[in-house]
């Protein structure tokens, strides 16, 4: 018709011909060019979706850029300014349980350092974290399995198994509870930076009533009593109260919790005398520790918001505490397999000069740990070294079994030939503590390390229980003898340092 115009097939667009002239350009044949748009849409929505599904899969941080910074470096560099800050209390015992609050990290970060210093360097088969419900009405105990938490540091993997196992046994799933809930997450960048790799599993918890916690423990205690395990109580303690009145109240609830008076914390709690936002999580720890028969309690640092906003008309109280057992650390079938590692480790250099490379099947020989191996031939001693800088267990004992049959001055080196009439025995040690005074030392519990300037000397805790000196004969003996100091080094300035060992023997375990 005249006068009619014609339409355009389509509409110039600077992107529609650059994907036209990168199709040309490829050689590739397509008759229909908004078939091919399509496809790149369709493939675009396909992508975006499993990255938001896979998003979804996640518990996604509730209070990152609130509690403590959303940028990963910041909140790595703000961590580790607390951890250097702080000077914890020496634990002699292996860590089980602590409690920490969860307030944001400008308030309370640096009261939890005082906890989470004390793990640096250590593994665990799992770390069950019970917090508070604040948001959301929960009856019982509610966990969570449906995916890891995500923090600005990177996800943190759920123990799927151990949660399956608590969810048989009625501690059910709530989404929706832990969703908002700030209690766990906040723990969890300080383990990232302590530990580096974990599994957990997050609890959350508001029943205090004694009976119902117990249970509760005895289902807990059930099923970590064969692990490598640590529970995280996360709780702040009193609320909005003048400087002197919540001062007052939390040191008279910390005094119940280190002196492990559970039935009195939860009618003070009851009574409100004392007050725990994670009082229910904080119960259940308690019990969980006296199931299972530990229950050394330290509180390793207390203040509250007034200390850091210097405003004390209402404050609120943090604090951070430690439940751990003293004596042996190691299980059984862990000390055989640390003897096999060293007599094969022995067996492996002496004949052909290669140190075997070791799989641990215990994850706490993966710990960080001074050890000494000693050597003996027909009850003779023939070699003993050791080392009190931590390496991870199993190689500080390949090091030292091959230090001890090569490297004692005292002796010849161990020949192939000799250790089928060798006894090996390891001691694995805590971590030292300098002592001002003789009272400190116990005999047969504590070894002692001197040192002055260069020199230095050691001698292991059953020393003391072979010879049966006295405090001051096996102080005097290991500055002449070990150190070759004078025997009143200690009052000319020399420093002793006390710890204790875990020994044991082939004698004990492999005959």
């Amino acid at each position: 018709m005249p006068g009619r115009i014609k339409k355009p097939r389509f509409i110039y667009s600077p992107q529609r011909c650059l994907v036209k002239r990168m199709i040309k350009k490829s050689k590739i044949k397509i008759k229909n060019f908004g078939f091919c748009i399509a496809i790149l849409i369709f493939a675009f929505c396909i992508f975006n979706f499993s990255c938001l599904a896979q998003e979804e899969k996640m518990r996604q941080p509730v209070v990152s850029g609130l509690f403590y910074p959303k940028d990963p470096q910041a909140l790595t560099k703000l961590i580790n300014h607390f951890l250097e800050k702080v000077s914890p209390p020496k634990i002699e015992g292996e860590i089980r349980g602590l409690i920490v609050p969860h307030a944001g990290y400008e308030y309370s970060g640096e009261v939890a350092s005082f906890a989470y210093k004390l793990l640096r360097d250590k593994k665990f088969d799992t770390i069950i974290i019970l917090g508070p419900s604040h948001r959301v009405f929960i009856e019982g105990a509610k966990t969570y399995d449906k995916g890891d938490f995500l923090t600005p540091l990177g996800g943190v993997p759920l123990d799927k198994d151990l949660i399956e196992k608590f969810i048989s046994l009625g501690i059910e799933p709530d989404v929706e509870a832990h969703k908002y809930e700030h209690s766990i997450e906040v723990q969890l960048p300080f383990l990232q930076v302590v530990l580096k790799e974990f599994k957990f599993i997050p609890i959350l918890i508001n029943e205090t009533e004694i009976s119902k916690c117990r249970e509760m423990a005895k289902k807990i205690a059930g099923l970590i009593k064969d692990k490598n395990f640590l529970i995280i109580a996360s709780s702040d303690m009193s609320h909005y109260h003048e400087y002197p009145i919540a001062k007052d109240m939390d040191n008279y609830t910390l005094n119940l919790i280190e002196k492990n008076k559970i039935e009195d914390l939860e009618k003070s709690l009851r009574k409100g005398t004392s007050e725990l936002c994670g009082g229910g999580a904080v119960v259940t720890l308690m019990l969980i520790m006296e199931e299972l028969g530990i229950n050394k309690i330290k509180v390793l640092k207390y203040a509250n918001s007034g200390d850091v906003t210097f405003d004390f008309s209402r404050v609120v109280g943090y604090s951070a505490v430690a439940f751990y057992k003293e004596g042996n650390l190691l299980s059984e079938e862990a000390k055989r397999e640390l003897l096999k590692i060293a007599r094969f480790t022995l067996e492996s250099y002496l004949k052909d000069k290669k140190i075997p490379e070791i799989k641990p099947e215990n994850p706490f020989l993966l710990e960080r740990r001074g050890a000494f191996v000693t050597l003996k031939k027909k009850g003779f001693l023939r070699g003993c070294m050791g080392n009190f800088e931590p390496l991870p267990l199993y190689l500080q004992v390949q090091k030292m079994a091959i230090s001890s049959a090569l490297n004692d001055p005292r002796f010849y080196p161990v020949k192939f030939e000799e250790l089928k009439d060798m006894e090996i025995e390891i001691s694995v040690l805590s971590p030292m503590r300098e002592i001002k005074s003789l009272e400190e030392l116990e005999l047969g519990k504590h070894g002692i390390y001197v040192t002055d300037g260069l020199r230095s000397g050691v001698f292991l805790p059953q020393v003391a229980r072979e010879t049966g000196w006295s405090k001051e004969e096996f102080l005097r003996n290991c500055f002449v003898e070990k150190a070759g100091l004078p025997p009143d080094a200690w009052e000319k300035g020399a420093k002793v340092f006390v710890f204790t060992a875990e020994v044991f023997s082939e004698e004990d375990y492999l005959k």
